[in-house]
C-alpha cells in the first residue's frame, strides 16, 4: 500500500511542518569575492514499474538524494557560474538499478558593450540509466554514459535596436562504459555531435521581433561500421514577443531534413515541417501557464535509422497563498521509428505530472507529487505504463 511506503518520510515531513516555522533565512556563503550557494533535495517514493516494461513488472520504493553547489561571480553585467550536482536514486527492491550521477556545468555571460555579448557553457555528465526492455532482453545492467559538452552564442546588435544577430556553436561527445559485448551494442551509439546556429532578429514593434534561423548538425559515430552518420539541416522563420507582464513567447516554423552517409540508410533521408513553440501566459501574478511544442528528429540505434518526434506540453503553476502552491503538467509525445527492424514501431506517450508544495521558509519547502506515463506502442514489448508517487524536501542551505 502507498501509505506503508510513504509513512517514514511522512513522519519527517510532519516534524518539519511543526518546527522551523520561524527559522532564519539562509544566505549564500561569501568565498573570495564570489558566493557559494548550496542546496539539498531529498525524497522518498514508490514506482510500480521501475524498468518500464509490459506485463509482469518490477515495483519498488526508492529514496533520492541530490546535493547541489553553485559558485557564482557577478562582475557588473558579466556573470560566471560553476555548479556541481549529485543525483542518487536507490531502490529497496531493485538494487541493480541504484545509481549515483554527477553533473558539472560552467556558464558565463559577458557583455563587452551594448552591441557585443557572449554566452559560453561547458558541461560533463556521468550517469547510469535504469534497465529497460532492451537491457533485460540481453541480460544487461543499465547503460552507463559519459557526456561532454561545450558551446557558446555570440550576439551582435543592441537589444533595444532594430536588428540583432546570434551565432551559436556547440560540440558534444557521448561515450558508453558498459554493454559493449552483447546484442545491444552500445558501442554503435557513441558519437560526436557538432551544431551550428545563426538567428537574425528584426524589430517590427516595440516588443515584437521577427526572426529567421538556420541550423546545422553533424552526427559522427565513432564505430567504423556505424550506419547512422548523418547531417541535419533546418530553416525556420517566426517571431518572438514580450508584450506585457502577462504574455511572452517565441514561435519558429520551417523545414528540416536529415541526410545519411550510408547508402542503405539514405532511403530514409527525410524532409518535413518542423517547429518550436514556447509561450507563457500569466493571467495573474501568482498563476503561470506555459506551452511548449516542438518537432524534431531523434537519433536512432541498431534497430532504427531515425525517430521522428513531436513533443507538446502544457504546464500550470499556481500559488494559492504565500505558503501553498501546486503544479500540473501534461505532455503528449509521438515517436515514429523509421528505417527499423521492428516493423515500423510507433509510440504515443501520455505524461502527467502533479505536485503539491508547502513553503516553510524562503530556504525550505516540502511537497508531494504524482507522475504517470502511458507508453502506448504498436509493438507489444514497448507497450507499458508507470505510476510514481513521492514526497520530497528541498533545502536551500
Amino acid at each position: 500500500m502507498l501509505k506503508k511506503h510513504l509513512l517514514p518520510l511522512a513522519t519527517v515531513m510532519v516534524a518539519a511542518f511543526a518546527s522551523n516555522a520561524y527559522a532564519e533565512e539562509a544566505a549564500s556563503i561569501p568565498v573570495g569575492g564570489m558566493e557559494l550557494i548550496p542546496s539539498l533535495l531529498v525524497g522518498y517514493g514508490y514506482d510500480d514499474n521501475v524498468w518500464g516494461t509490459p506485463g509482469e513488472t518490477v515495483s519498488s520504493d526508492f529514496t533520492t538524494f541530490s546535493p547541489k553547489f553553485i559558485l557564482r561571480a557577478d562582475k557588473g553585467l558579466n556573470v560566471h557560474e560553476l555548479s556541481y550536482t549529485l543525483f542518487g536514486e536507490y531502490f529497496n527492491d531493485s538494487h541493480d538499478d541504484d545509481h549515483t550521477d554527477h553533473l558539472f556545468r560552467y556558464d558565463s555571460h559577458l557583455d563587452f558593450n551594448d552591441r557585443n555579448r557572449l554566452d559560453l557553457n561547458a558541461g560533463y555528465t556521468k550517469a547510469k540509466a535504469r534497465r529497460d526492455t532492451t537491457n533485460n532482453f540481453f541480460g544487461e545492467s543499465g547503460n552507463q554514459t559519459d557526456e561532454y559538452k561545450v558551446g557558446g552564442i555570440y550576439g551582435f546588435g543592441a537589444l533595444s535596436g532594430k536588428g540583432q544577430l546570434d551565432l551559436g556553436a556547440n560540440y558534444s561527445w557521448l561515450r558508453y562504459n558498459n554493454n559493449y559485448d552483447t546484442g545491444s551494442q552500445t558501442r554503435l551509439r557513441e558519437r560526436d555531435v557538432a551544431n551550428l546556429l545563426a538567428t537574425v532578429y528584426y524589430r517590427v514593434a516595440p516588443k515584437t521581433r521577427a526572426l529567421a534561423e538556420v541550423r546545422y548538425e553533424n552526427f559522427d559515430y565513432t564505430a567504423s561500421d556505424s550506419r547512422l552518420n548523418s547531417d541535419s539541416y533546418g530553416i525556420l522563420g517566426g517571431a518572438t514577443w514580450d508584450l506585457s507582464a502577462k504574455t511572452a513567447g517565441t514561435v519558429k516554423l520551417g523545414y528540416g531534413k536529415k541526410s545519411f552517409d550510408d547508402n542503405e540508410v539514405s532511403q530514409f533521408d527525410d524532409g518535413k515541417f518542423i517547429w518550436n513553440v514556447a509561450a507563457t501566459w500569466l493571467p495573474r501574478t501568482y498563476s503561470t501557464f506555459t506551452l511548449d511544442s516542438r518537432s524534431y528528429y531523434g537519433e536512432g540505434s541498431i534497430t532504427e535509422a531515425v525517430i521522428d518526434t513531436i513533443n507538446t506540453s502544457l504546464d500550470w503553476k499556481h500559488s494559492w497563498s504565500p505558503y501553498w502552491s501546486t503544479n500540473a503538467k501534461y505532455s503528449y509525445i509521438t515517436d515514429d521509428y523509421e528505417g527499423s527492424f521492428n516493423n515500423g514501431r510507433k509510440d504515443k506517450i501520455n505524461d502527467i505530472d502533479l505536485g503539491l508544495n508547502y513553503r516553510i521558509a524562503r530556504w525550505m519547502d516540502v511537497g508531494a507529487y504524482y507522475r504517470y506515463r502511458d507508453n502506448n506502442s504498436n509493438q507489444s514489448i514497448s507497450d507499458w505504463d508507470r505510476n510514481v508517487y513521492g514526497l520530497r524536501a528541498n533545502l536551500n542551505l
